[in-house]
């Protein structure tokens, strides 16, 4: 069972990632349809999900196709784990539902509380050495209000 932090977590970084993959005129690499079938299998069905596409197609509202598609977009990206599971009969194998997993591991954070001069050092935007006088100080300010702002 997944607790509603882990939960949370999972769906954040999967509309981050979803963000964070857009290009302009077209959407991420996930889709508002991959999103929107993660949130029901994270909140409809639960910690250990077994719903069949059928399920799925009632609770989210979209075709087979679709949910096929998301599904395999979803497993790409590493936000759900896919078992595949067949039986053995007389008459041969027969495929039943997946069950769906979810990584556990998700340790991002949705809000940055390093300090903002720190992250622009990381993101080597542009070298703080490189800017002027005036513009250092002017970060330095803003470092300081949004210390105390914070506290």
């Amino acid at each position: 069972m997944l607790d509603r932090n882990l939960r949370a977590r999972l769906i954040w970084t999967a509309e981050r990632y979803n963000r964070s993959t857009r290009q302009s005129g077209r959407g991420g690499a996930l889709g508002l349809a991959a999103l929107a079938i993660y949130r029901v299998l994270l909140f409809r069905f639960g910690g250990d999900p077994q719903p069949s596409y059928e399920a799925i197609r009632t609770a989210s509202g979209h075709c087979v196709d679709t949910i096929a598609k998301a599904l395999h977009r979803l497993a790409d990206a590493g936000l759900l784990y896919v078992d595949r599971r067949t039986i053995r009969t007389r008459l041969g194998a027969r495929r039943i539902t997946n069950r769906y997993r979810f990584p556990t591991d998700v340790s991002l954070t949705p809000v940055s509380r390093e300090p903002l001069i720190q992250r622009l050092k990381k993101e080597r935007l542009v070298p703080l050495e490189t800017l002027s006088k005036g513009l250092q100080l002017a970060l330095d300010m803003l470092q300081k209000r949004i210390e105390r702002g914070s506290g």
